[in-house]
């Protein structure tokens, strides 16, 4: 008879990936791009200042400072969420309108 009371070997940890940077997840780099050196270097540090900053400049139509390669990121991946919004709230209309619906065909039959 097997002894039941050894225990299984020891499974060793795999260890996770670290989480991405948020300026290192697939958002192009000054080098590469060309952008701004002070402000593209702001938003590898600090976001929240280097939104602050963009907007300044953009008020102040200061259009030849800014971050252009970063800023289309930023705006293209806004727009892409705010459409999984919209469609995720289009889904759940539909659902709901579906759901009310069958009430109002269930109710007339009975």
């Amino acid at each position: 008879m097997p002894d039941k009371t050894a225990s299984p070997p020891p499974r060793r940890a795999t260890p996770l990936p670290p989480l991405p940077d948020r300026a290192a997840s697939a958002r192009p780099t000054r080098e590469s791009h060309g952008a701004q050196p002070a402000l593209a270097m702001l938003y590898e540090r600090d976001f929240l200042a280097w939104t602050e900053e963009t907007t300044r400049m953009l008020r102040a139509g200061l259009m030849d400072e800014l971050d252009v390669t970063h800023l289309a990121a930023e705006m293209e991946q806004l727009g892409g969420s705010e459409r999984r919004e919209l469609e995720s709230r289009l889904v759940l209309l539909l659902v709901h309108q579906e759901l009310a619906g069958h009430d109002g065909q269930s109710a007339g039959h009975s």
